[in-house]
């Protein structure tokens, strides 16, 4: 922004939510996956994994 010289935008609130959410579903298939858990074991019906 300094740099640039472009004016600072804040993220709207749900949009940094939104993001956060997706982050954090995007590490618990990594971990799922890295302790090869499986779906009927959690009780879950999970997608793309």
């Amino acid at each position: 922004m300094i740099v640039k010289a472009v004016p600072y935008r804040p993220e709207n609130n749900y949009e940094f939510l939104d993001q956060k959410r997706k982050r954090k579903v995007q590490e618990m298939k990594k971990l799922i996956h890295k302790f090869d858990i499986k779906t009927d074991e959690l009780g879950l019906q999970l997608s793309n994994l």
